[in-house]
């Protein structure tokens, strides 16, 4: 690679990082379609960028009476989730994330880890989950708001219906509780986050619609999420 192609190179890497994107819930989880094996899952999935919007919201640009932010407040997050069954119906769930943000998931990253226990009556699943996530962009210049690092966990409940043996749909509340940290806007801050997805999965295909909303700096604004996912053994 020619040196000026490096320099066009990192400023496409430069442009392409944003504060990581704050995805929940962590742990969505129905009857499986091969109970005993593990799955991988990949997808894009929106939520809050905590430093974008909180730094709007210190300013008095962000629009509370609107209450739906669009980018870069509204982050999309490229995820990959493996589901490993445990003995007794309990299954750990662990994984990354990626902006996806100019095409190029990098460099804001993030790991995530999370404990399910799932409850079948017939066809009706219900699986409360535990989930652990934290994420940074190095504390890169962004073109999406200030540069951050954000950590902290999530609480749910998914539940679904069986239909058949390949179609799976359900509701997932959740409450999250993130910390986030931005060195050159507003510091350290604390967000809730509390919402509810509903999820529809047919063979290795999986929709997820909802609404959230977060409160911080003694405000708070509604965060639609959208995903899609597949995957399978």
């Amino acid at each position: 690679m020619t040196r000026r192609g490096g320099l066009v190179l990192s400023a496409l890497l430069a442009l392409s990082a944003c504060a990581p994107t704050s995805l929940a819930p962590t742990v969505i989880r129905y009857e499986p379609l091969e109970p005993s094996v593990g799955e991988n899952r990949l997808g894009l999935r929106t939520g809050p960028r905590l430093s974008s919007a909180i730094a709007r919201v210190e300013g008095g640009t962000l629009d509370d009476d609107i209450g739906t932010p669009a980018p870069p407040e509204l982050g999309l997050g490229l995820e990959y989730v493996r589901l490993q069954p445990l003995i007794g119906n309990f299954a750990v769930h662990f994984g990354v994330q990626a902006e996806f943000f100019y095409a190029i998931p990098f460099p804001a990253l993030g790991a995530f880890a999370g404990l399910s226990h799932r409850w079948q009556i017939g066809v009706l699943s219900i699986a409360p989950g535990l989930g652990l996530r934290a994420g940074t962009d190095f504390g890169t210049i962004t073109a999406a708001g200030p540069p951050a690092s954000t950590w902290g966990g999530d609480v749910s409940v998914s539940i679904s219906l069986a239909e058949g043996e390949t179609a799976r749909i359900g509701v997932s509340p959740f409450f999250a509780l993130w910390q986030t940290y931005s060195p050159t806007a507003s510091g350290l801050n604390t967000a809730a986050f509390a919402g509810a997805v509903l999820f529809v999965r047919f063979t290795q295909f999986e929709l997820i619609v909802g609404l959230g909303r977060v409160f911080a700096k003694n405000t708070g604004w509604n965060v639609p999420l959208i995903g899609v996912r597949t995957g399978g053994n």
